[in-house]
């Protein structure tokens, strides 16, 4: 069964191509509580007041950028050694 977009799941699947490692459907699967949960594995701080949608973005950016990161770190452990 394809994901479909609907209102109450807008990122039905990923909508960031150059991060495949970061699901947007499956964030937006997530309950509230799961989400806050894993802003704050990210260092993410005052969720209390936010609502669903606004977790399920401040989740997928904190996880592109976790993903950026660790791709960046890949890359500059391969160039060193090279140099080696």
């Amino acid at each position: 069964m394809a994901a479909t977009r609907t209102a109450k799941n807008p990122t039905a699947h990923n909508d960031s191509p150059n991060t495949p490692d970061v699901r947007e459907g499956a964030i937006a699967k997530m309950k509230v509580a799961e989400l806050r949960q894993k802003l704050r594995t990210h260092g993410v701080k005052d969720t209390a007041e936010l609502k669903k949608p606004e977790l399920v973005q401040r989740l997928i950016k904190a996880e592109v950028a976790a993903t950026k990161k660790g791709s960046t770190a890949k890359k500059s452990t391969k160039s060193t050694a090279a140099k080696k």
